[in-house]
């Protein structure tokens, strides 16, 4: 698998294109935005609709991989947010086609254009279904090592996985309470786990 990316921007300004945010993003998310106010206008949540069910469904919150938290308003996925009246990332900078917050970026944003799909049970890489038709990137540049393909994928598995049970989590305590949270406190809740993560991890 080649790619050397071409700073394109397809991938920050694509209108099927949705920067899911695992737990482990968000205080990166909120140390590049200074503020938890900016950090939650950064954000938009994706609402899976309960009338879509069945292999629609499913295809979808496969694409998403992100489980959705269950809240006063349907159930939703958090996202990086567009810019209002156009298909682009709030953070990208269509000027010099650059991230601004690039150090800081989700882990979507570090795996772009490698996507992982499940092929028997086993998750095994491949490109972005989406990113084989827009990034010109793709077979260009040097092979990407196997040592490189595989620390991407464990953290990948590790945060998507980390991530979905703990909004399991937190959709059992609002079941078990009968009282649906609305989605801001959901993300959160979320950002409150992010920090003890980090703390972890920095020790």
């Amino acid at each position: 698998m080649k790619f050397t990316c071409q700073r394109s921007g397809n991938c920050c300004s694509h209108s099927k294109i949705y920067i899911t945010l695992t737990y482990q993003d968000l205080i990166p998310l909120l140390r590049a935005t200074n503020s938890t106010e900016n950090f939650l206008d950064s954000i938009s949540y994706l609402r899976i609709e309960k009338t879509m069910k069945g292999e629609k469904r499913k295809q979808l919150l496969d694409q998403l991989v992100i489980h959705p938290l269950e809240t006063t308003e349907g159930d939703v996925i958090p996202v990086l947010k567009k810019k209002q009246g156009t298909t682009q990332c709030i953070f990208y900078n269509s000027e010099n086609h650059a991230c601004n917050i690039y150090e800081n970026r989700p882990l979507a944003c570090q795996m772009f254009p490698i996507g992982l799909s499940e092929v028997n049970e086993r998750r095994v890489i491949t490109w972005n279904s989406l990113a084989t038709k827009m990034c010109p990137g793709i077979n260009k540049g040097e092979e990407m090592t196997l040592e490189y393909l595989k620390e991407l994928t464990e953290k990948a598995e590790e945060y998507i996985s980390d991530t979905n049970f703990k909004i399991d989590i937190i959709n059992e305590e609002t079941k078990r309470k009968s009282e649906k949270i609305k989605s801001k406190e959901g993300i959160l809740t979320l950002l409150l786990l992010s920090h003890e993560y980090h703390k972890e991890n920095q020790n």
